[in-house]
C-alpha cells in the first residue's frame, strides 16, 4: 500500500481510539518521532492536514460572523441617532436600509420617554 494512504489510516485509527484531545495528541508525537526513523516525516504532516478544519468556511461560522457584522452596525446607528445624526446619513455609514434605523430611531425614543416617565 501506498505510504501515505497507511499513514491517512493511522491517524483516522488513532482518532478513533483516543477519549480526548490530549491522549491524541501524546500519540501523534509519538508516532512524529517513529516517522523520523523511516523516513515519513513528510507524510505524517500531509496526515496531520487532513486533520485541520478551516472554520471560515463552515456555515456556521459564516453565519454567526454575519449576525456579529449586523449587530454591530445596529449598535453604531444607535450610537449615532443619541449624537444627532441624521437618518440618511446613518443609512450611508451603516448601510443598514432606512426603514431599519427609522425604527431604531423609534425605540431609541420609546426608551427614553418610558426612562423618564419612571424616574
Amino acid at each position: 500500500r501506498d505510504k501515505q494512504e497507511v499513514v491517512n489510516t493511522i491517524i483516522k485509527k488513532l482518532i478513533e481510539s483516543c477519549s480526548d484531545s490530549i491522549e491524541f495528541h501524546k500519540h501523534l508525537k509519538m508516532i512524529e518521532i517513529l516517522s523520523s526513523n523511516r523516513d515519513l516525516e513528510d507524510n505524517i504532516k500531509e496526515g496531520e492536514k487532513m486533520l485541520v478544519v478551516d472554520i471560515e468556511r463552515m456555515p456556521s461560522y459564516q453565519i454567526g460572523l454575519e449576525q456579529g457584522i449586523e449587530a454591530n452596525k445596529i449598535e453604531n446607528a444607535k450610537k449615532m441617532l443619541m449624537m444627532g445624526f441624521d437618518i440618511e446619513t446613518i443609512h450611508k455609514i451603516t448601510d443598514l436600509s432606512i426603514d431599519k434605523i427609522k425604527q431604531l430611531s423609534s425605540d431609541s425614543f420609546d426608551n427614553r420617554v418610558d426612562n423618564n416617565l419612571s424616574s
